[in-house]
């Protein structure tokens, strides 16, 4: 089994290992099941046959986000596991990958359907002095219930 329970019926995650030339690194994704019982998607991983089958017992996915500039790089082939997924990507990721350039960026001042029940807390980034960049998502992006929808 690769999704693994966080809290019973609302909230998984599955790990994945990936390799950066010398560096062994994990990397993870959040599911979350919507009040519609769709399934929202936080930093996808690579979208394996029987993680597909996992997630589609759990629910349709609705929304994938890439959440920064580090975790998009399973974001295209996860949009075409789930085709009918709204994708979305972290502000300046167009930039770094303009192939993702047609999907909206998340911005405080746009409100997803989404965000009825989660709230995405925008960061900037921590580089260098001089070289921040304005629009970059720091890791990770924090989700908190939204408590106005209660």
């Amino acid at each position: 089994m690769l999704l693994k329970t966080l809290v019973p019926g609302q909230i998984w995650y599955a790990q994945q290992a990936i390799q950066f030339g010398p560096l062994n690194l994990s990397t993870r994704a959040t599911f979350v099941k919507l009040r519609d019982g769709s399934i929202w998607v936080h930093s996808p991983i690579e979208p394996s046959a029987q993680l597909v089958t996992e997630i589609a017992k759990i629910g349709p996915v609705r929304y994938v986000l890439a959440p920064n500039k580090s975790h998009h790089l399973f974001f295209t082939s996860f949009i075409l596991a789930f085709p009918n997924a709204q994708g979305y990507i972290a502000p300046g990721l167009a930039e770094k990958r303009p192939d993702l350039g047609v999907y909206p960026e998340l911005s405080p001042l746009e409100k997803p359907a989404w965000t009825t029940e989660l709230i995405a807390n925008l960061h900037r980034s921590h580089a260098p002095r001089g070289n921040a960049a304005p629009d970059a998502l720091r890791h990770p992006t924090v989700l908190l219930p939204n408590r106005h929808s209660c």
